[in-house]
């Protein structure tokens, strides 16, 4: 490895860019916020010195502690402090001993950084826990400087800040006393600057001074953390609403989450936190002013430890297996919250304690109904590209874990159903009309789609799920990319009836062929509109993101990915195999992950398909490709996609019998073209789905009458006979629905 960009577990502490001989490294604000190198490749030589030198990518040297104690500072002291003191302690007297003194401080924009002290009187800058990543600039340089000059400096900071003062430095200098902390994790800079802008509005003459993330003036010594903003006007207390996104592990650095600090064995000489749970050992030491736990680490910690023993207000030496039971740090990294993408892609779209509040309990803005729980690599990937796409409209979303068949068998335990537990927003699942009727009460708008979600053989037996036929409810229908499977129906009289009334329903009906639209309107008197299948519409890098956990690569290969397989194509492969002198590499129905999946489209030479999604991520690999058409699982779905992205079909045939050998060439297909075509559909789509989302749901004439037929409907488990229950007041502007006696209103056309 010669240098860090390759380094996926970065902590952002600075050692590299310190190291470098050629500022070819800068540290900026990367997508989520967290300060991280980027290297200038022009300055870089690739000396590797960065990689050496940086402690997540060679070895860090550990202490074992000698020895833990229970402390405090005098109240005084205390009650400018988070926890017990200790630090202050610490730093006055290497101050009285002309040191220095580097930790975090707040500067006038409410943005942490470390700065390098030599002054008492400076000193309250630096006291006081501020949980969000600190900006270490050029501490490392100034800091070597200082200790080559003799000069004493005390460091504290997090585990990893130390690690990589220590890498950088490559030598212990009796003269250097660090501090690490026990580190719950770092949150986002951009995090803490949204939370403050939403909840701090100063006026032109207010100007700001200090943020206390942990006020005791409020709360005491408490877990129950008070957040207060301090202005030249006055203190605002604030809502609690980042300490539990921080706490909760929703604005953490991703690496926190793996972090190798988070053990008994430390990098500092010394190691501060809170000794929470200390009453449980022995009452008395904890006051309610706060109770500092101490690790000594090493022999030049426990000599200087004895020097500032009379500043103390208490400090007793206790079992370091207390202080591990009681924090769960000392053992063990805190895994990121499962929505914790999803938190950090909606901050400055919502509110942050709306996000907070969706993400802690998750209720989703949306509900989504396909097939993403059967083992088909494109029903999955669709139901994560349509995840993905609403979350970069800021949008919440869940896919309803609504399951039946044997396909549900089919899927459990499975290598989809991995892959779903990591990637997708699931919902508890929903297995009654009771609960649908739940989440319908919950949530503002329900999806269905994509996939064949409308086919009426698929869902005839389903339609009060995948149709929305429960009963009236105040979130909005929308269908997205919806698909029929076949070009015309054939269906029973009483059937048509159903569907008709729970397609009028809808707000929005959009399909993924051109047919659906023709399908709608003959068949149900409805409008719909085109619109092209998710994997297209959400960004390429999704699944590139996706690619790089993936083991399998097809580099150099012909990809078959055929979903009804016989000799007549294991035959033609040969064919191929001989004609390009490339090997074969054949993906059955579930025989690889979906990782593994999607990296052997991307990285293969030319692929031959029958399944749509196979297709669609050739097209958007830009792979050459040979597409058979599977007319028992829908052939509109094909020709419909090749017409709008202007492909040729010379690669799309109805059968493998028709494959000529002799003419194929793979490159049929003007990729230049495809993809200008594509670029513009999906700016389109994009606006169309955000726009379907945003709207406000209006009830139409014909989707009252819908409902009401719906509700009268004989195939009800429980049909309302009598009109009476059904009581509704239209104006203009607003349609009033009383039904069992529940109260809807809303807007109308």
């Amino acid at each position: 490895m010669s240098n860090i960009s390759e380094c996926k577990t970065c902590t952002g502490c600075t050692a590299c860019k310190s190291i470098c001989p050629l500022n070819a490294i800068e540290m900026k604000e990367d997508e989520e916020g967290f300060i991280s190198p980027f290297i200038d490749k022009d300055k870089c030589t690739n000396c590797g010195l960065c990689a050496k030198t940086c402690p997540e990518l060679s070895s860090t040297k550990y202490n074992e502690s000698l020895s833990c104690f229970a402390a405090a500072a005098s109240d005084e002291i205390r009650k400018n402090s988070s926890s017990g003191g200790i630090f202050r302690v610490i730093a006055e007297k290497v101050l009285e001993e002309n040191g220095y003194v580097c930790g975090a401080a707040l500067n006038n924009n409410a943005e942490v950084e470390h700065i390098i002290i030599n002054k008492k009187e400076d000193l309250h800058k630096l006291q006081k826990s501020k949980y969000v990543q600190s900006n270490l600039k050029n501490c490392f340089i100034d800091i070597k400087e200082l200790l080559e000059n003799n000069k004493k400096v005390f460091f504290c900071g997090t585990p990893c800040q130390v690690a990589g003062l220590n890498n950088f430095l490559k030598k212990d200098y009796e003269n250097l006393l660090t501090a690490d902390l026990v580190c719950h994790g770092v949150p986002s800079p951009k995090a803490l600057k949204i939370f403050f802008d939403e909840n701090i509005k100063l006026k032109s003459d207010e100007k700001f001074l200090t943020l206390d993330f942990r006020d005791k003036a409020y709360n005491d010594w408490n877990p129950d953390f008070t957040t207060t903003a301090t202005t030249t006007a006055t203190t605002y207390v604030m809502s609690n609403a980042f300490n539990g996104a921080f706490l909760s592990d929703l604005i953490n650095r991703k690496s926190c989450s793996t972090c190798k600090y988070a053990t008994q064995n430390r990098v500092g000489d010394f190691t501060l936190g809170d000794f929470w749970g200390i009453k449980h050992h022995k009452k008395s030491l904890d006051d309610k002013k706060g109770t500092s736990c101490v690790l000594i680490n090493n022999l030049k910690a426990e000599k200087f430890w004895e020097k500032i023993q009379d500043k103390l207000k208490f400090s007793e030496k206790v079992p370091a297996k207390i202080a591990y039971k009681t924090n769960r740090n000392f053992r063990e990294p805190l895994p990121a919250h499962r929505y914790r993408e999803l938190f950090l892609n909606n901050l400055g779209k919502k509110p942050f304690e709306n996000i907070l509040k969706s993400c802690s309990k998750f209720s989703p803005d949306c509900a989504i109904l396909n097939f993403w729980w059967t083992s088909n690599y494109g029903a999955i990937l669709t139901a994560y590209a349509l995840q993905q796409v609403l979350e970069n409209m800021g949008i919440t979303s869940q896919l309803v874990n609504y399951q039946y068949g044997y396909k549900k068998k089919l899927f459990k335990n499975s290598l989809f159903e991995n892959f779903a537990n990591k990637y997708l927003n699931i919902s508890e699942k929903l297995s009654s009309k009771k609960d649908f009727d739940k989440l319908a009460k919950s949530v503002n708008t329900f999806l269905v789609g994509s996939d064949q979600v409308f086919n009426t053989y698929m869902t005839k037996n389903r339609l009060n799920e995948y149709l929305l036929g429960f009963p009236m409810t105040e979130a909005k229908r929308v269908a997205i990319s919806a698909s029929f499977g076949v070009e015309k129906l054939n269906i029973t009289n009483e059937l048509r009836y159903r569907y008709k009334n729970y397609l009028k329903m809808f707000d929005y009906i959009t399909v993924r062929e051109t047919s659906g639209i023709d399908i709608c309107k003959k068949e149900f008197d409805c409008d719909a509109q085109w619109l092209i299948d998710p994997v297209f519409i959400a960004d390429k890098k999704i699944y590139e993101n996706i690619c790089q956990t993936a083991t399998l690569d097809c580099s150099g290969k012909i990809l078959t990915y055929v979903l009804d397989e016989n000799q007549k194509y294991k035959d033609k492969y040969k064919e191929l195999s001989t004609k390009f002198n490339k090997e074969v590499f054949s993906i059955t129905k579930n025989n690889v992950n979906v990782q593994d999946w999607l990296n052997a489209i991307k990285t293969c030479e030319y692929m031959i398909t029958d399944s749509f999604h196979g297709m669609c991520f050739a097209i958007i690999f830009n792979k050459p490709f040979i597409c058979i058409v599977n007319k028992d699982r829908g052939a509109a779905r094909f020709s419909s996609l090749f017409d709008k992205l202007d492909i040729q079909k010379s690669c799309l045939y109805e059968n493998i019998s028709d494959v000529n050998i002799d003419m194929i060439d793979f490159q049929t297909t003007n990729y230049q073209t495809v993809n200008n075509n594509l670029a513009e559909i999906q700016r389109t789509a994009f606006d169309k789905v955000k726009s379907m989302m945003y709207d406000d749901k209006i009830l139409s004439n014909d989707a009252l009458a819908a409902q009401i037929n719906i509700l009268k409907d004989k195939n009800f488990k429980k049909p309302i006979r009598d009109s009476k229950l059904i009581q509704y007041d239209i104006t203009e502007t607003r349609c009033n629905l009383r039904i069992f006696g529940i109260k809807f209103s809303f807007k109308r056309k």
